[in-house]
């Protein structure tokens, strides 16, 4: 289960969530 969560973490979440996400942000 930590594995897991590493990798996740690992990851960054932009790449992860769609453009128009990033954009409402900034």
């Amino acid at each position: 289960r930590q594995r897991n969560r590493f990798a996740q973490r690992k990851r960054p979440n932009l790449e992860r969530i769609p453009p128009l996400y990033h954009e409402a942000a900034s």
